[in-house]
């Protein structure tokens, strides 16, 4: 997000508002409701990073495996 004042964003949320007031009790419901959804993205982000690192540790179990066998097989001929 580009480096924006603080009020001319604040200006902006009270133009689309129709310019009313929130009250504390109104801001602390959406902060909490924008914590809850970067929550909820960040659980699938750890889910997909954990069957990233699992494909790794077998590709790295196996690797060693496919190349002896290639080996084994090279030496027959």
């Amino acid at each position: 997000m580009k480096n924006r004042d603080i009020k001319k964003i604040a200006e902006e949320y009270k133009n689309i508002n129709g310019n009313s007031a929130y009250s504390n009790k109104d801001l602390l419901w959406y902060i909490i409701s924008r914590l809850d959804s970067l929550e909820k993205s960040d659980s699938k982000q750890d889910a997909k990073i954990m069957g990233i690192k699992t494909q790794l540790g077998i590709f790295w179990v196996l690797l060693p495996i496919a190349i002896t066998i290639a080996i084994y097989i090279g030496s027959l001929s």
